[in-house]
């Protein structure tokens, strides 16, 4: 008797959690926002700004832009640290196709460093051209980095001894495409041997005596 009453409750429980299954409300699955360009929800829609200097590795000197008037120079050879001059603004962002690429724009001109049609390091006003946005890559010196231009990509930013601009595809030692990057914030003196860098990495000259 006891047994038949204690089965009747088990299956009186059981159509009471079953109705109850069925007037409860289903919730429907959250939905996931999934953003269709990840870099630029990272960044809350904006790139990344960092402010450094470029030293040629040919030069010994730093990358610079003079204008005057509709004349624009881009020359590596400007040997003052911090100099209004050699600034450049590095921006980043996200290129179809071609993945992450920076710009380079220097301070004192509010110009960018672009390459011409025919591989000519040339500055402009806009840097929204393709032909202005390079790839990052490290040299075979692991203290240098080399510029690539993210449409042609043999062609790389560099100097030669002197500090004149190279064509992009430009048949010279690799050393003319390196360039040691000094972030704006760092100490005023560098020296070679705080990078565990020799002299004749940065082909550093000895000061002319007066």
């Amino acid at each position: 008797m006891r047994r038949k009453s204690f089965l009747c409750q088990a299956s009186l429980i059981r159509l009471l959690l079953l109705l109850l299954i069925e007037i409860t409300p289903v919730q429907p699955a959250p939905k996931i926002s999934v953003p269709s360009n990840p870099f630029k929800s990272v960044t809350g829609g904006t790139t990344f700004v960092s402010e450094f200097e470029l030293i040629n590795r040919c030069s010994g000197k730093r990358v610079g832009m003079r204008t005057r008037g509709d004349q624009t120079k881009i020359r590596a050879d400007v040997d003052s640290h911090r100099s209004p001059q050699a600034l450049l603004e590095f921006s980043s962002e996200i290129m179809k196709g071609r993945g992450a690429v920076i710009k380079i724009k220097a301070k004192f001109s509010q110009k960018y460093i672009c390459f011409s049609q025919k591989g000519k390091i040339i500055g402009r006003v806009s840097g929204g051209a393709k032909l202005c946005k390079f790839v990052e890559n490290q040299s075979s010196h692991p203290s240098f980095q080399q510029f690539q231009s993210a449409v042609h990509p043999r062609w790389r930013l560099g100097f030669n001894k002197r500090g004149g601009r190279l064509l992009g595809y430009a048949n010279v030692s690799s050393d003319c495409f390196d360039f040691f990057k000094i972030y704006h914030l760092q100490p005023e003196i560098i020296q070679p041997s705080d990078l565990n860098l020799q002299p004749s990495d940065l082909n550093l000259q000895p000061p002319l005596q007066g």
